[in-house]
């Protein structure tokens, strides 16, 4: 889609492998499209190739506080596996922690949408929680009325 460069006003993703979910926000932010996410994967932005390709953190706030080994460690922790049958993941301890680390990463990308391009953002999770172990919803409503400086999406 993004080689068609036509024009959209909102962005869905649902299950948006590791770095899908960052590359559909950068181009949700190129086109000052509001975006609907619901991310997955998150260990695979931890890979190599990947992280070359984003910094991590992607925001300023996250990298005045963290580095990209720790950032790494979160994301590593974010990706919870249930076992097979497992329907009640959602009251397990290491659920909770992914839940932690999930909210992390997200949230991290939503604060780059709002300094770098307009947006007000917010986190939800699907209902009921043990519909998937990445439950994230990641929401973003651009501001028409905001001045978007002209590097705001810049590549990374």
């Amino acid at each position: 889609f993004e080689r068609s460069q036509e024009a959209f006003d909102l962005g869905i993703s649902l299950h948006s492998c590791g770095i899908l979910t960052d590359l559909i926000l950068d181009l949700c932010c190129s086109l000052h499209a509001s975006y609907v996410l619901c991310p997955c994967c998150y260990g695979q932005c931890s890979r190599e190739e990947n992280l070359s390709r984003f910094q991590r953190p992607r925001s300023m706030q996250f990298a005045r506080v963290m580095d990209e080994e720790r950032f790494a460690s979160i994301l590593s922790g974010a990706d919870y596996a249930i076992g097979q049958g497992d329907w009640n993941f959602d009251e397990c301890p290491n659920f909770a922690k992914a839940k932690f680390c999930m909210r992390i990463v997200d949230a991290d990308r939503n604060l780059r949408s709002e300094t770098m391009s307009c947006y007000k953002t917010c986190l939800r999770s699907l209902n009921p929680l043990n519909c998937s172990p990445k439950n994230n919803v990641v929401v973003g409503l651009h501001s028409a009325s905001c001045v978007c400086p002209k590097s705001a999406v810049a590549p990374q």
